[in-house]
Order: structure tokens, then sequence, then C-alpha cells
């Protein structure tokens, strides 16, 4: 006589071994975990990107800027005279400025760093929260005199 099953009984799916071992191996056999192969993998994106990070401030080919408590540190990254700048950012809106190419202007000697204090930024104020930072060299122009190569502008956290 045959054995016929109850009705009440829910037949067993047969899954796939593939699956199964995959799933297994992801969530573990008790749920959810992270094998050590995953977490090798984490920590070292983590120190990867800790180490990629700039650890100084903004920079550019000529000039190096480091925030200090009250003010900025400029550093001359070059072997000539870095000229600049610095204004207030949202006062550059208003702020009308012809780049200096006179003996007279801010610049910072080959290879030297200058302290920056806030109050030396064009139109800073108590709530500023950022400043530009606009830098060049000079370079003999036709005809004489000297002009300012290109300008370049690094924006810094106050």
């Amino acid at each position: 006589m045959a054995r016929i099953a109850p009705r009440h009984v829910i037949p067993r799916i047969r899954m796939n071994p593939r699956v199964l071992n995959a799933r297994s191996t992801l969530l573990g056999p008790r749920g959810p975990r992270v094998t050590w192969a995953c977490g090798l993998i984490i920590l070292f994106g983590l120190v990867a990107a800790i180490a990629c990070s700039d650890a100084t401030g903004p920079r550019s080919d000529i000039l190096t800027i480091d925030r200090t408590l009250d003010g900025l540190m400029l550093r001359n990254r070059i072997g000539e005279p870095v000229y600049w700048y610095a204004a207030e950012r949202e006062s550059l809106a208003y702020t009308e400025y012809v780049f200096c190419t006179g003996a007279a202007c801010a610049s910072i000697a080959a290879h030297a760093s200058e302290r920056l204090d806030y109050d030396r930024i064009a139109g800073y104020h108590p709530g500023a929260r950022e400043a530009v930072v606009f830098h060049f060299r000079l370079v003999p122009a036709t005809g004489g005199g000297v002009r300012a190569d290109s300008v370049r502008g690094l924006v810094v956290r106050l």
C-alpha cells in the first residue's frame, strides 16, 4: 500500500547548492556577520582614505595655506617671491582690485612663510567663514616692467 502524505504537510523545496553556499558564506550560519576578509577590506579602505587626505590646508603650485588660531600661515613653495592679496569671499562682489606689481606689494620671500592675521584680510568681519587668497609671480612684461603671471586663487575656511 502506498503512503500518502497528509494535506497539512508542506513539501520541502530543494535549494540550489551554489545559492545556498554563497548565502551562507556572506551571511554566516546564524545570521549577518562580517568575515575577516570583509573586515580587512574595510580597514584598508579607511586607512587609504585617511592617508590620502590632505593634512595641510589648500595649496597651489606656488603657495600653501594653513589655518592658525588667529590667522593664516602662507608658505611660499618656490625659489622666487610670491605676491598675494586676500579678501573675505562674500566681499569680493563689491571689491575692485588691480593686482599690484610694485616693490610695495604684499609678498612672501622665496621658500619663506608669513603669518596673515584675520584683520589684514580685506572685508573681514567676525562672522566671516571663507576668504580667497589670490597669489601670483611677477614676470617681465613685453615693452619693459613686470606683470602678474597667471593669477591663482585659493579658498580658505576661516
